[in-house]
């Protein structure tokens, strides 16, 4: 009430508070309130996403509502490619970019040589090289032509020889050969 006499009123000033929203791909993680005389906060841990690192974006705290949406990275991993023990390459990829071209398998002697299928779904990978034997084959001719085929390989060199086709008037064997060592 006035009541005759001078009177001072004097401003009352109270802090706005404010909200700040954290999002994670579209979902309210956590909200926190600030005002500018107290512009601090707790940040909530960004939530995991499996093969993704994640982080807070920039924001600053200077008034008003503040929306934060998490960021995620893909982590990169690496496929190592191993021929007979000896890393041949390491290369990247992630879950987004799984584009790696296949290095050329080392040559081995009498063997044909593929990398083994590995999927890259997420992780560091090893893939080896497959060798399978050359399969080489030793052909045995009569005079009439082909007798028999026998197969081998530098890991199996055992054949079966045929028997000689017989002449008349002739005594018959085959020619010295060699199955050579690889």
């Amino acid at each position: 009430p006035l009541v005759g006499g001078n009177i001072t009123v004097n401003a009352v000033y109270t802090p706005v508070t404010y909200t700040v929203t954290f999002k994670a791909e579209g979902v309210t993680v956590d909200t926190e309130n600030y005002t500018v005389v107290n512009p601090t906060i707790n940040e909530p841990s960004v939530p995991t996403k499996e093969h993704y690192t994640g982080a807070w974006e920039s924001y600053v705290l200077v008034g008003g509502n503040v929306e934060v949406e998490a960021v995620y990275t893909p982590v990169t991993y690496y496929v190592t490619f191993v021929a007979e023990g000896t890393e041949v390459a390491k290369l990247p990829y992630t879950v987004e970019n799984k584009a790696v071209v296949n290095p050329t398998v080392p040559t081995k002697e009498h063997y044909t040589g593929v990398w083994e299928s590995c999927p890259l779904v997420g992780g560091n990978i090893t893939v080896n090289a497959v060798y399978t034997p050359v399969t080489y084959y030793v052909t045995f001719v009569g005079e009439e032509g082909e007798v028999a085929k026998r197969a081998y390989t530098v890991e199996n060199k055992e054949i079966t020889e045929p028997s000689v086709p017989t002449k008349p008037h002739y005594t018959v064997a085959w020619e010295s050969y060699t199955i050579e060592s690889g």
